[in-house]
């Protein structure tokens, strides 16, 4: 069985980051953990957030997937971190907006700082992209 073009564009995210050479990033992965230790941290999480389908012609579907990057940093300064790895990430990002033709097109659509937990000493900064993709319309 062949995966979904969604799976695919997440995988392609996790190898284009893994191969990046993003200064000091110690994990990347797509699956959510429960706990990282240290020595995981600075991490880069990619998770496909939300997805919305449009007929463009009898033939092909249009599709507006949102991909998440959550960096995760640890020490101090920890916001500085997470800032400097999400300028990375976004500049690995935009060297393939098409994903090696899987996507028809790619953007971040924004920045956020999800949160900071003080007392784990971890920030997290969010970065979703907005791509664009199609596939053909199945029709029963």
């Amino acid at each position: 069985m062949s995966l979904s073009v969604r799976r695919q564009l997440r995988d392609a995210t996790v190898a284009c980051l893994q191969n990046a050479g993003i200064v000091g990033i110690n994990t990347v992965s797509a699956w959510r953990q429960v706990q990282y230790s240290p020595e995981d941290l600075p991490a880069l999480l990619v998770t496909d957030a939300d997805a919305s389908i449009t007929t463009i012609t009898n033939a092909m579907s249009e599709h507006d997937l949102s991909l998440e990057i959550t960096v995760m940093t640890c020490g101090s300064p920890r916001m500085d971190d997470a800032t400097e790895i999400a300028a990375a990430v976004l500049a690995a990002m935009g060297a393939d907006p098409y994903f090696g033709g899987l996507a028809t097109w790619s953007e971040p659509r924004g920045t956020t700082i999800n949160g900071e937990v003080v007392g784990n000493a971890v920030a997290f900064l969010q970065i979703t992209l907005n791509v664009k993709y199609r596939t053909p319309l199945w029709k029963m």
